[in-house]
C-alpha cells in the first residue's frame, strides 16, 4: 500500500492512514462490531463519540490552520461531552502534534491524529486503519465522504422489530412509532448515499453476523484490506484479563455500565426475543411503519394486521429531525451555549449514552 507518509520525531502515525465508519440504527450490533474490530491489533476504532460532525461546521472548510486556529480547535475539541466521557486521551501530547502540523494541514488530518491518540483498551502496534462508530453518522454520511472521500462504510442493519424493542426496553426511546419510524430513515439515508460509490459499502446484517462471527470478520477484514486476527473474535478474554490484573478503570466501568451484553457471550438464540415482548398490535404497528425498508433487508412480516404511522407520528418525527440537522448546522459557540445551560439546569443528570438524538 503505497501512502504519501507524514509523521513527526517521536509520532509515528501515517496521517493517510485509510477509515472507515460504521453506521446504521443504533442498538444494531455495532458496539459489539467495534469492539471486535478494536480488538486487531493494526485496527483502531476509538469509543463513540460525535467530535467529527460536533466540528464539521467550523472547520470542515478551513483552508489556513495558523497557530491560533489549532489551539482554538484543541479548546473546542475538548468540550465533545463523549470524548471527556470515554476517551483516554494524553491531552499534552495531542496537542503537541497538534501544534506541530503546517498550516495547509486538513480537517481530515487533524481528526486522524485524534483518532490515533486515543488509548484502546487492546494493545495496539502500528496502526494501518482507523475506525469509527456512532449511529449518528447515519445522517451525515455525505459530510464524511466530504472530508474522507476514500472512506469505508459498514452498514449494519438489525431486524427492526428487535431493533426497537431493544430501543423500548433500554428507554433510549419510549415511543414506538418513532423508533419505527427513526429504523427507517436512519437506513434510508445511508441508502441514498451508497448508490454513489457501493464499492465503499459493506451491508451486514446483525442475525446473520452474531450466527456466525468468525465468518463475517473475515468478509469485513477482507473488505477492509486488513488480515483478520483470531485476537478480534477474543475480545471478552482479553478485556477480563486486562481489567482483574489492574487498577478500577473508570472509563471501561461507565462504557461497560451501558454495554453490559458485551460482557456476555454472542448469543444468537435472542435474535427473536421480539416476539415476546410485542403484542400483535403492537407488531402490526411496527410493520406498517417499516414494511417496504424490511422487506429490502430479507426480513419475513408476522402479521398482516399493519397499520401506517400517523400524522403526529411523522410530523413529530420530522420536526425531531429538523431540530437535529439545525443543532449541527448551527455555529459551535451556540451548540455550547446550549450544552452549557443543560448542565446548568441538570447538574446531576447523566446524559442517556448513544443514540440520544
Amino acid at each position: 500500500m503505497n501512502r504519501n507518509n507524514e509523521k513527526k520525531e517521536g509520532f509515528p502515525i501515517d496521517l493517510e492512514t485509510p477509515i472507515f465508519f460504521i453506521v446504521g440504527r443504533g442498538r444494531s450490533g455495532s458496539t459489539l462490531l467495534q469492539m471486535m474490530l478494536d480488538a486487531h491489533p493494526n485496527i483502531q476504532v476509538p469509543l463513540e463519540s460525535r467530535f467529527v460532525v460536533y466540528l464539521y461546521k467550523k472547520y470542515a472548510h478551513q483552508k489556513v490552520w495558523s497557530q491560533t486556529v489549532l489551539k482554538q480547535f484543541i479548546v473546542d475539541l475538548s468540550q465533545e461531552k463523549k470524548i471527556n466521557l470515554y476517551w483516554d486521551l494524553d491531552w499534552a501530547k495531542l496537542e503537541k502534534n497538534i501544534l506541530a502540523q503546517p498550516e495547509n494541514t486538513s480537517f481530515a488530518k487533524l481528526c486522524k491524529l485524534v483518532y490515533c491518540h486515543h488509548i484502546s483498551f487492546f494493545p495496539k502496534s502500528e496502526i494501518l486503519l482507523i475506525g469509527d462508530k456512532n449511529p449518528i453518522n447515519s445522517v451525515f454520511v455525505p459530510q464524511l465522504m466530504e472530508i474522507f472521500p476514500d472512506a469505508k462504510f459498514i452498514h449494519l442493519v438489525r431486524d427492526p422489530r428487535a431493533n426497537i424493542c431493544s430501543h423500548l426496553k433500554s428507554k433510549m426511546e419510549t415511543n414506538l412509532g418513532m423508533a419505527a419510524l427513526k429504523w427507517v430513515e436512519f437506513n434510508k439515508y445511508v441508502e441514498k448515499v451508497k448508490l454513489l460509490r457501493p464499492k465503499n459499502y459493506f451491508l451486514l446484517r446483525y442475525e446473520d453476523f452474531v450466527s456466525d462471527p468468525e465468518i463475517w470478520l473475515k468478509e469485513i477484514t477482507c473488505f477492509l484490506q486488513m488480515e483478520f486476527r483470531s485476537e478480534m473474535l477474543e475480545y471478552r478474554s482479553i478485556l477480563t484479563r486486562k481489567y482483574q490484573s489492574s487498577e478500577k478503570d473508570l472509563r471501561y466501568e461507565l462504557f461497560s455500565a451501558y454495554h453490559q451484553n458485551l460482557q456476555k457471550p454472542v448469543n444468537k438464540n435472542l435474535i427473536n426475543n421480539w416476539k415476546a415482548y410485542f403484542s400483535k398490535e403492537e407488531i402490526g404497528q411496527i410493520e406498517g411503519i417499516v414494511h417496504e425498508r424490511m422487506l429490502k433487508y430479507d426480513y419475513i412480516p408476522a402479521t398482516d394486521n399493519i397499520r401506517s404511522a400517523s400524522f403526529r407520528e411523522k410530523l413529530h418525527f420530522l420536526y425531531r429531525m429538523k431540530r437535529l440537522h439545525a443543532y449541527y448546522e448551527s455555529p459551535l459557540f451556540v451548540r455550547t451555549g446550549i450544552a452549557g445551560l443543560k448542565n446548568f439546569l441538570k447538574p446531576n443528570k447523566t446524559e442517556n449514552h448513544a443514540n440520544s438524538n
